[in-house]
């Protein structure tokens, strides 16, 4: 048996397209094995090019169709000389080891340097981006009332034409005037809103204070009034320093949907376009930030790029997209590197050898299915003067034909799949694609592939077709085939050999020694799946008739078995890989979990932010009294920090001792005890003590010790009295210094002017007690009274609010009242802490389905050939007197000796990886990391071990008819 060849060739392709027609059944079954998975990757590969930008794709979603928009500029204001490649995805400063200039550039200085270094004739047009704004979405209907939501807002004039281009109008219009806005698709479907609706832009307020603008300070229908506007001949309240307005006149935009978008950009983002008037020009809104683009007639050349780089730009250019420089006037950015894509490709061409393994594995005892079927067709054929190798390409000719038929039909399909999947996932928000690239050499690639797979699948089929017994097979007799003792004998050091390959990779953290040991392990325990057989089957004199016969029969015809069960392995190699790193990075995921308050409470930060950093914070008390009134409060305290002279926010946190050794893996630690720092490479201190969650300003309170005992539910007792004495309570023994004093380094609020090199911190050098925790939960706080921080010159002002609950707030009642606080004007976000919450049962619980889909898949072949093979020894026990049900027993004790062996040693062969894996993370990061540990997933791994095999028992049960067959008796 070798390559076909012509005219025997023809003849045997001939042979094998009759016989595909006339066993109609098996040949779909072999052709859905494998046009299916052609199909998958058919339609990942259309979906995967088409997420792909080209050059063209590239430049339309950074530049838009407008020829006249000629450049876009990022990072234009660190002023940080920049290289970059012609199409600017690789970039990076000149000198990386310069760091950042002491003194950032003057903002409007920089957009200057950057208009003059333009070609004569073009000129700078600016886009500025909030994020993070607060809108009211009115709603219609029977409720009405309105909706508070957030999101990004982009200004800019949309009357110019080449900004235009940057946006793909789906209904309605761009915005041409003051009070009008267009949303993008993903903002109109996610709240809702069509063109004609009206929206509230609710400024912050310092642009409110700033705005001349036209506004509305009308309360949306059904909402109560904000919380900054006071009743009709009322006097406003009157401002401190602890307790700022929270508000102003003008803080509402009355505005009309006039359109619907999509930014080229991001199709899928959710933002707001308005015209520059929306806010004030003086960046009063603290989030945000300006792109600049370059329009007019004159392209803008390399050169131009070089010389805008060393003003600290990325350039992405249309004229140097269209005629880009040669390679040797392209400057080498510093620490580009090309090994991070060849790894993928590296590591991505590993998985498709598996799958096409798997395919392989799946199909092959199909292809045997049918060469015992036809057993005595091929002996006629010997019979007749056919030699072995022509019995072989017979067998081969049937792969061919069918994995080519297959392959074509599932490639054809994949390609249409994939394109009606663009706008699915493009409606659900999943992928973004600028066009839809369906390549015809690509999907020739594939089918052929499928096909050589095809053909693999049937070698061996073909090698047992052609050492059959002629006159045997005549007379209706068929021997065991018997497996070379070498075979079990070199699956056994593959297994060894690829899991000492896999350690290796795990020990010098490179992926592709693990894959390749994985498939290395497989191959030997496929090869080995015989003999394994073979030991089972030794205890079968203890079983009942069926489960007896299923076992002997399946040592005996190891040829057709061990493939089954290779299948099985294989199938169940990849599922529990994946189970066992993913239950991991859930273990660490929980044990790295940095809750934000203890469980079931509330924190909210007061902060408020203006555009050169902290000011003046918000007030606490009607934060206070809305968290009451919105959620089940149990206890609230109020968390004050420590402010500079002039009531605004201050930087402080606690300097730890320095002959206190607690390095990595503390400082990443989870909170609580942390775990396994017995076995790490450096021992810690025992003096570090646990592992605390820090609230907010990092863990440098003021008061009396109240916020530390809501926050802690009571976890340390003694915090009162130790603050009432006059000194500061301390949580943590890391932070209390060998003289008993606690050291808080205090920084200004932050000055965009000047680096952190010349910020004027300051060293508080406070007199402190330790405070032990008797229960609750750990919280790393440094509780210093006031009149400590008073002496001393600064400001107690409010840093947040925590407060405890009787029961975990709903979701809904968590909006009402993060609703109800932006209305007053305090819009830094609500947190309830809800506990850790698992990403991943929903993944685990689909891999355990897969994995026994492709096992009961692999199973049924397997059971189905035994059937074919058994039809004799079914029939002498129906001579016998045997009843009927014993069909349906021997089938169902088939399919348990199949998947029962092939998924214990898959989950042997999936643990290779798998732990391997785990140590990477574990020890290859360049410290011990103690968080990654080995968790078994014993819902997957029972599932897949125990549940099913007793799915493939059922199904091997069900689906067999119990009438025993009619044979002809065999004349010796």
């Amino acid at each position: 048996m070798t390559k076909l060849g012509f005219p025997a060739g023809r003849a045997a392709l001939r042979v094998a397209r009759r016989d595909a027609l006339r066993a109609k059944g098996r040949t779909l079954l072999v052709a859905v094995m494998i046009g299916l998975p052609v199909l998958l990757v058919s339609g990942v590969d259309v979906i995967t090019r088409s997420a792909d930008d080209g050059p063209s794709e590239h430049l339309w979603r950074k530049l838009g169709a407008h020829p006249e928009l000629q450049a876009r500029f990022d990072g234009w204001h660190f002023g940080l000389p920049m290289a970059q490649s012609p199409d600017a995805e690789t970039t990076g400063p000149v000198d990386p080891d310069a760091g950042w200039p002491a003194h950032l550039p003057d903002v409007e200085q920089a957009r200057a340097d950057l208009a003059a270094a333009l070609p004569p004739g073009d000129r700078l047009v600016t886009v500025h981006d909030a994020y993070d704004a607060r809108f009211r979405i009115d709603d219609s209907g029977a409720r009405g009332g309105s909706r508070f939501v957030r999101a990004n807002l982009r200004q800019a004039d949309w009357t110019d034409p080449s900004l235009a281009g940057l946006v793909d109008i789906t209904s309605g219009r761009l915005p041409a005037k003051e009070g009008e806005v267009t949303v993008t698709a993903s903002f109109a479907r996610h709240f809702g809103v069509r063109v004609g609706d009206t929206m509230r832009f609710e400024l912050p307020d310092r642009a409110a204070a700033n705005s001349t603008a036209p506004t509305d300070t009308t309360a949306p229908a059904g909402a109560a009034p904000p919380a900054a506007a006071p009743p009709a001949g009322a006097a406003p309240p009157a401002a401190t320093s602890a307790d700022p307005p929270t508000g102003g006149e003008g803080r509402v935009r009355v505005m009309d949907v006039v359109g619907v978008a999509r930014l080229n950009e991001d199709r899928n983002i959710r933002t707001v376009l308005g015209m520059p008037s929306l806010l004030p020009a003086d960046g009063t809104l603290s989030f945000g930030g300006d792109t600049l683009y370059a329009a007019g007639p004159n392209p803008v050349t390399w050169n131009d790029v070089l010389r805008l780089n060393r003003l600290g730009a990325v350039v992405v250019s249309r004229a140097v997209f269209a005629d880009p420089p040669p390679a040797s006037d392209v400057p080498e950015v510093p620490g580009s590197s090309g090994a991070s894509a060849a790894l993928d490709v590296a590591v991505a061409a590993t998985v498709v050898g598996l799958v096409l393994l798997e395919v392989a594995l799946l199909a092959g005892p199909a292809f045997a299915v049918g060469a015992r079927r036809n057993i005595r067709h091929l002996a006629l054929v010997s019979a007749s003067g056919g030699n072995r190798r022509q019995i072989g390409n017979i067998v081969l000719a049937g792969g061919l034909v069918v994995g080519f038929g297959a392959s074509v039909v599932g490639a054809g399909l994949g390609a249409g799949v994939g394109v009606a999947a663009l706008p699915v996932l493009e409606h659900y928000e999943q992928a973004d694609f600028a066009h839809t690239d369906v390549r015809l050499l690509d999907l020739a690639l594939i089918v052929l592939v499928g096909t050589l797979t095809a053909v693999a699948a049937a070698v061996v089929p073909a090698w047992q077709a052609s050492k059959v017994d002629v006159v045997a097979a005549l007379a209706g007799r068929r021997g065991p085939l018997a497996t070379p003792r070498r075979v079990p004998v070199l699956g056994v050091v593959a297994v060894a050999v690829g899991a000492g390959l896999a350690a290796l990779g795990a020990a010098t953290v490179e992926p592709l020694p693990v894959l390749a040991g994985t498939a290395v392990v497989t191959l030997g325990l496929i090869a080995t799946a015989g003999s394994v057989v073979g030991l089972v089957a030794r205890a079968a004199r203890r079983l009942p008739v069926a489960a007896r016969m299923a076992l002997r029969d399946a040592a005996r015809q190891r040829g057709r078995t061990a493939p089954a069960v290779g299948a099985v392995v294989a199938a169940v190699t990849g599922s529990v890989a994946i189970s066992l790193y993913v239950a991991a990075l859930d273990n660490h995921d929980q044990l790295t979990y940095r809750p934000s308050a203890a469980p079931g409470g509330v924190v909210l930060d007061l902060t408020r932010w203006g555009p050169n950093g902290p000011e003046q914070p918000h007030p606490a008390a009607p934060a206070e009294a809305l968290l009451r009134e919105n959620l089940p409060i149990d206890r609230v305290a109020r968390i004050n920090v420590i402010g500079d002279p002039g009531g605004s926010s201050s930087s402080a946190y606690p300097d730890p001792r320095s002959d206190i050794a607690c390095d990595a893996p503390y400082d990443d630690a989870p909170y609580g005890n942390v775990p396994g720092l017995a076995s790490s490479k450096a021992p810690v201190d025992e003096r570090c003590g646990e592992r605390g969650l820090v609230l907010v300003h990092n863990g440098v309170v003021v008061g009396d010790g109240s916020a530390l005992d809501v926050a802690s539910n009571g976890g340390y007792p003694d915090v009162r009295a130790v603050v009432a004495a006059g000194v500061a309570a301390v949580t943590n023994p890391r932070y209390l210094q060998a003289n008993g004093k606690v050291v808080v380094k205090v920084s200004p609020p932050y000055d965009p002017g000047q680096s952190g090199a010349e910020s004027s911190e300051r060293t508080l050098v406070l007199p402190a007690r330790l405070v032990e925790r008797t229960g609750g939960t750990p919280i790393d706080m440094v509780v210093v009274p006031p009149a400590l921080v008073l002496a001393r010159g600064y400001s107690v002002i409010p840093g947040a609010v925590v407060a405890s609950t009787t029961r975990v707030p709903t979701a809904s009642e968590a909006q009402r009242a993060d609703s109800a606080l932006a209305d007053a004007g305090i819009d830094n976000g609500l947190v309830v802490e809800r506990g850790y919450q698992s990403a991943y049962g929903i993944g685990l619980l689909a891999l355990a389905v897969a994995a026994a889909v492709i096992t009961l898949g692999a199973t049924g072949i397997a059971v189905g050939l035994a059937a074919t093979d058994g039809r004799a020894d079914l029939a002498t026990l129906a001579a016998v007197g045997a009843s009927p049900g014993v069909r349906r027993r021997l089938a169902a004790s088939q399919a348990a000796v199949i998947a029962g062996t092939g998924a214990v040693m898959g989950v042997v062969a999936g643990a290779v990886p798998g732990l391997a894996l785990i140590w990477m993370q574990r020890h290859g990061s360049g410290t011990f990391d103690p968080s990654w540990e080995f968790v078994p997933p014993w819902l997957s791994l029972t599932s897949i071990v125990v549940l099913v095999p007793l799915v493939a028992v059922a199904c091997g049960w069900l689906f067999t008819r119990s009438r025993l067959p009619i044979v002809r008796r065999v004349t010796l």
